[in-house]
């Protein structure tokens, strides 16, 4: 029993430690923020990786 605790207690830090790096990383993944309107800049080409969306009813 003790080594199921011992096992999960490692698990549960290793993703602990792990979303905590990917969370806190410095990947340029910040949105552009337009300066005269204060809207975020969108490139729809990063947006959607698998091709623009279809229309609906076509």
């Amino acid at each position: 029993m003790k080594k199921i605790i011992n096992l999960t207690f490692i698990a549960v830090m290793a993703m602990v430690i792990t979303t905590t790096f990917t969370a806190c990383g410095d990947d340029e993944n910040e949105p552009k923020i337009d300066d005269k309107t204060g809207s975020t800049l969108v490139n729809p080409k990063k947006v959607f990786k698998g091709g623009m969306p279809k229309a609906i009813g076509n």
